[in-house]
């Protein structure tokens, strides 16, 4: 086979060969027929070219960058939220709380709300028995002795429940309560916003950290919410206008009840 022009002569001969995968291989054959020396230095340059860097969290968003072979930088990003939103879309809320409020979370609200009440509850029995006892019965002489064996069973069962109550109470404020965050709680009766002498109830799993109160319809004055563990309180706060208002940073167990209280009782 005389090969004159090398990319012309070959690439007549492979004609058949689709043209996108044509070219590289012509280019190939022809570089290893010619004995060309800059075959290996091509492909260190190519190594030596492309770059990935290290993966960088910014708030929601994944992101690297990297550099092709012909020293281009390209970045590409990931934002784990809409990744997390689309991953919980098809969850039923039902049994957590009503469509609307899960649809009103956001994605870390939604992921906490299923981690706080995932788990359940455990029961464990124990049955004790006491020791036979014996009664000694004497009239006169001669003794009379009568043996009677007594045996009791007690059953205690003992359930670890892994929920405490959880209310908000709003008896004589001039403003509604419309959101408790973050959502560690489920809410049985009542909903948000929650009005002058109306409730909410329901169950918390256990929080550590700040709790926020957010009020809206605010009309006129100052009025106070009291945070309360077991009916004592432990916290409170000054609330003014349609805002957020955070407690301070406090510990509540799941065997702990948990009450907000708004009142126009001054801290």
């Amino acid at each position: 086979m005389n090969i004159c022009n090398c990319n012309k002569d070959l690439d007549a001969l492979l004609c058949e060969i689709p043209e996108e995968w044509r070219e590289g291989i012509v280019q190939s054959l022809c570089l290893l027929l010619n004995q060309d020396d800059d075959i290996c230095t091509g492909v260190e340059n190519c190594e030596t070219l492309t770059l990935l860097s290290p993966f960088v969290l910014n708030g929601n968003t994944l992101s690297t960058k990297f550099k092709d072979e012909q020293g281009y930088t390209h970045t590409s990003s990931l934002d784990l939220g809409d990744i997390l939103d689309t991953l919980l879309s098809d969850v039923n809320p039902n049994c957590l709380m009503s469509q609307d409020d899960w649809d009103a979370l956001s994605h870390e609200a939604r992921v906490q709300a299923v981690l706080t009440f995932a788990c359940g509850c455990c029961s464990t029995t124990t049955t004790t028995t006491a020791a036979p006892t014996t009664t000694t019965t004497t009239t006169g002489a001669p003794t009379t002795t009568t043996s009677t064996t007594t045996t009791s069973s007690t059953t205690t069962t003992t359930t670890s429940h892994p929920f405490s109550d959880f209310t908000i109470m709003n008896p004589q404020s001039h403003g509604k309560v419309s959101n408790v965050t973050p959502v560690f709680y489920s809410i049985s009766t009542g909903a948000f916003p929650v009005g002058q002498s109306e409730e909410i109830t329901g169950l918390h799993g256990g929080f550590s950290g700040v709790i926020s109160i957010s009020i809206t319809n605010f009309v006129f004055g100052n009025f106070y919410a009291h945070l309360l563990k077991d009916g004592i309180e432990i916290d409170c706060i000054t609330c003014s206008g349609n805002s957020t208002f955070p407690f301070s940073s406090h510990t509540f167990l799941n065997t702990e009840a948990m009450s907000i209280v708004l009142t126009l009782t001054p801290c």
